[in-house]
């Protein structure tokens, strides 16, 4: 009987991550299932692996990936990281219209943080709590928490994190009618999504939010 050749799972797993570095996801997907079949992954391989799942339209799979990567990382004594997988997953659930399941993760995500003292992924925490404000129409708390999750992005140089508090600011003054303020904060969230400095997945979130502002 004829032996298949011999597996190279180092080279294999480069090459999954150069292609979902290069968003060639159907790629990298396929080279991360191959990789799976002849060895144990890393939990940076099962995020990566999740990520191109997630934009190559396979939800189910970026989610069951999402949580063992989660559970890895809780296990691997990193509980910031698995925090913000949490808070990943939340709204993963939340765009699929599982709203239950979202904020059970979110919630997980959010008293992992707070049992931390962790500056920067309590801004991610701050800008769920301004998401909330703003859903209810409490503008001024909107504002006052955006800013401070802003503040957390700067100080962390995360440029995601600090587009969305900008983004959330700017729509709580919009409705407030403070609009030449507003618009201002508005253009600012986008300059970095422009300058292809934020990950597709928020610069996508931030495109829609602008999308539904200038449509009303």
């Amino acid at each position: 009987m004829e032996q298949s050749e011999p597996v190279d799972l180092d080279a294999l797993l480069a090459l999954a991550h150069e292609s979902r570095s290069a968003h060639r996801f159907g790629e990298a997907y396929e080279a991360f299932s191959r990789a799976d079949q002849h060895g144990v992954l890393s939990t940076e391989d099962i995020l990566a692996w999740g990520d191109a799942a997630w934009w190559l339209g396979f939800a189910d799979r970026a989610l069951q990936l999402a949580e063992l990567s989660h559970r890895r990382l809780l296990d691997g004594g990193q509980p910031i990281r698995a925090a913000m997988e949490a808070i990943s997953l939340g709204f993963l659930l939340m765009l699929r219209g599982e709203f239950a399941a979202g904020s059970g993760w979110l919630h997980r995500g959010r008293s992992l943080v707070e049992r931390s003292s962790d500056d920067h992924a309590m801004g991610w925490v701050l800008h769920l709590d301004a998401e909330e404000a703003l859903e209810a129409g409490d503008l001024d708390r909107a504002v006052e928490l955006s800013r401070r999750a802003g503040e957390a992005g700067r100080l962390a140089s995360d440029t995601a994190l600090t587009s969305m508090a900008l983004m959330a600011e700017g729509t709580a003054r919009l409705r407030a009618g403070a609009v030449q303020e507003a618009m201002a904060l508005l253009d600012e969230a986008m300059l970095p999504v422009q300058a292809g400095q934020v990950p597709p997945e928020y610069a996508g979130n931030l495109y829609c939010q602008m999308i539904e502002i200038c449509w009303h």
